[in-house]
């Protein structure tokens, strides 16, 4: 591993699932007990559970849906649909916030862990 913390991209997680593999032996953790998938929960499962709602959608799915990670975004694509979203106040603080935030994005992008590296 890197110095300093270890840092873990979305993307890497969820094209390369190698990558959870070698960080869990790299910090003595077992692997036999990774979840790859998950069985979807009926209705009647998260009903009674505070905050059903917003769980169903992550408790519904049998695992990730690997289409919805991009390998690169670009922030001028992603605006237009934020300004259809959540209108154009809004999304231009968005924007602002996503270009001001790339250097820091770039550097732990370069720090990632990946099965790549030695």
């Amino acid at each position: 591993m890197s110095e300093g913390p270890p840092v873990l991209d979305a993307y890497d997680l969820v094209h390369n699932p190698q990558t959870v593999i070698r960080f869990c032996e790299q910090l003595g953790l077992h692997t036999d007990s990774l979840q790859k998938s998950n069985k979807p929960e009926s209705e009647a499962d998260y009903e009674a559970k505070p905050f059903a709602i917003a769980m169903s959608t992550l408790e519904g799915s049998n695992g990730i849906i690997k289409s919805k990670a991009p390998a690169n975004i670009n922030v001028v694509d992603e605006a237009k649909k934020w300004r259809t979203e959540f209108g154009t106040e809004i999304a231009v603080i968005i924007e602002k916030g996503a270009w001001e935030s790339l250097p820091d994005y770039e550097h732990l992008k370069a720090r990632r862990e990946t099965t790549e590296r030695e």
